[in-house]
């Protein structure tokens, strides 16, 4: 058998007639469901996209109740495992900008604990608790290079706060207002300076709240009481913070989405529908775009927001010029944006494909116009032999940028899914 690593000597000399095969083409506006993990029913749930929109990270079914933390990457679906010693219960949540750190948790020997996978498809644990309390703890959030965790933990006391994990080590955001308690820490700055996320008080209200640079506050609502509030986003530099809370429309109370610019709370809107209905889940990096879900006549529908443009329903937007993705994404039902890339043109999510409970699909919606991609290896803007040439000149040196399925080496699954993407001339 050749080893793989050996596989580069044999193909170079065909290098020429490849490109001639392949010729040049160029990437272009892209939807694909990522499917699930073998087992179970199939059920996947996409949660969020890396910086750069190449990993989309999320959880699929393989069995009653059990669950896998998943990565997608060029086509690929990648099972990254679970914690040993407990029952199948991975969760990815959370990948930072390059997508080589991602973070979630998973299912050990005491319990749910919060996970991280660096590099690897083996998940590290994060401590669940400290000495006397109950085990539990989840990352829902990644600063830019990984190295801030914001979630939760089980406090010695029992009670589920907001925590952070700075390379790696549990660091409990023990912070209070008058009776208001930081519970969950849901979002984070590129810089791990601003963390956002939700505090309870004393009469069970949840309201929206940030410590930036260890300095925590309140931000406001739309209502002074009976407030529920959930924060699901951070952009690059803090500035903006994106959500969903209880605001008076017309005679009733709805839950909508929202955004706070420099503090100050903004109304995103509402698709339509009998009733009004919206979540923001995930903003760019500079806050300016917006994805989340609203109620619409036909029920729930992913959107996508903008200063200029307000709220739009994301597939009707995606199978218009000049995208012109209907036919590609057919009567799948994009029912949720979930997550999106710096440059606010890669959106992650899920959409509910049948009648049962759990028939739910994964997606990625990309609407760069030239895209990079891996299948493009070289970044001219097309795809043919020179892209095989330079990959293999770089895989055989054993070099990070051949780590094409981001599991930290640089082996032969590297080349499958790079020529997965350069078949199909594109991304």
């Amino acid at each position: 058998m050749i080893p793989v690593r050996q596989l580069s000597h044999f193909l170079f000399p065909c290098l020429g007639s490849l490109s001639l095969l392949a010729g040049s083409v160029s990437a272009q506006y892209s939807f694909t469901r990522t499917g699930d993990l073998p087992g179970g029913t199939v059920t996947s749930y996409a949660q969020a996209i890396s910086g750069d929109g190449l990993c989309t990270v999320g959880y699929s079914l393989v069995g009653s109740g059990q669950g896998r933390a998943f990565k997608f990457i060029a086509g690929a679906l990648i099972d990254i495992n679970d914690l040993s010693g407990g029952t199948v219960a991975g969760n990815a949540l959370a990948v930072n900008s390059d997508g080589n750190v991602i973070a979630g948790q998973g299912n050990g020997a005491s319990g749910a604990e919060a996970c991280s996978w660096t590099n690897s498809n083996s998940p590290v644990g994060l401590g669940g608790t400290f000495a006397g309390g109950l085990f539990g703890s989840s990352v829902n959030a990644a600063n830019a290079d990984g190295s801030v965790l914001v979630g939760s933990f089980t406090s010695n006391g029992n009670d589920i706060l907001a925590c952070k994990w700075v390379d790696g080590e549990l660091t409990p955001l023990l912070s209070s207002i008058n009776g208001v308690t930081f519970i969950y820490a849901t979002g984070v700055s590129d810089d791990g300076n601003v963390i956002a996320g939700v505090a309870t008080t004393a009469l069970g209200d949840y309201v929206p709240c940030t410590m930036n640079n260890g300095v925590f506050s309140l931000l406001p609502t739309f209502l002074n009481a009976d407030n529920f509030y959930d924060v699901a986003g951070v952009s690059g530099d803090g500035r903006v913070i994106v959500g969903n809370g209880q605001r008076l429309v017309g005679a009733s109370v709805r839950n909508v989405a929202c955004r706070w610019v420099d503090g100050q709370i903004e109304y995103l809107g509402n698709l339509g529908g009998s009733f009004v209905l919206s979540r923001a889940y995930d903003c760019s990096s500079d806050g300016s775009v917006v994805v989340g879900y609203s109620n619409t006549a036909a029920g729930l529908a992913g959107f996508i927001w903008t200063q200029a443009d307000g709220m739009r329903n994301l597939k009707t937007l995606a199978s218009s010029a000049p995208f012109n993705l209907g036919t590609a994404i057919g009567t799948f039902p994009l029912t949720r944006a979930v997550g999106i890339s710096d440059d606010g043109l890669v959106i992650c999510g899920y959409g509910k494909f049948g009648a049962g409970n759990n028939d739910f699909d994964g997606y990625v919606l990309n609407l760069r116009e030239a895209a990079p991609c891996f299948a493009d290896f070289n970044g001219d803007g097309g795809v043919d032999g020179t892209d095989v040439e330079v990959f293999f000149l770089t895989w055989a040196q054993g070099l990070d940028a051949a780590d094409t399925n981001l599991d930290g080496g640089v082996d032969g699954s590297d080349v499958e899914v790079f020529f997965r993407q350069w078949s199909l001339g594109g991304c």
